[in-house]
């Protein structure tokens, strides 16, 4: 069994990632982000009310290959926190905050926290039974039946 983020109808159609895989980046505080932990998110320009809660997530299509924060994947995402060099144990807040646009980051819940079924924006926490995921070019697949994955990946 796995828990996964998803959206919709559930299921792997609106798959964002598998709870608990370990990410390269921190919140701004120097806290280890892992996929499917809770973040509170806000703009330094934003009164104290003016917040979101969002999903740390991750996507692997032709499109996006990478771990983010939901919300601000654009700027906080996996590519990009790769490069920022930040030393958490040094004067950093000056350069984290204009590397990040002003945004701030903060974890709120682990994973292994986080319910069945807990909705936060559009996405939510499912257990499902183990996957695999099927991958040719552009199309990616994910597939709960080892024969039928392995039916699918002969295909290719």
């Amino acid at each position: 069994m796995k828990r996964i983020l998803t959206q919709g109808t559930g299921g792997m159609e609106g798959y964002h990632g598998t709870m608990g895989t370990v990410t390269n980046m921190s919140d701004s505080y120097g806290t280890r982000l892992f996929v499917g932990d809770l973040v509170s998110a806000i703009h330094l320009s934003s009164t104290k009310d003016d917040y979101s809660i969002e999903y740390v997530c991750e996507e692997n299509t032709s499109v996006v290959n990478q771990q983010y924060i939901m919300g601000l994947a654009s700027l906080w995402n996996s590519d990009n926190y790769a490069q920022w060099n930040i030393n958490y144990n040094y004067d950093y807040w000056d350069k984290l905050i204009e590397i990040t646009d002003g945004w701030v980051v903060h974890k709120v819940k682990h994973y292994a926290d986080v319910v069945e079924n807990e909705l936060w924006g559009f996405l939510y926490a499912q257990t499902i039974n183990d996957f695999f995921l099927v991958k040719h070019g552009d199309e990616s697949l994910i597939i709960n039946d080892l024969r039928e994955a392995l039916d699918k990946y002969n295909e290719f």
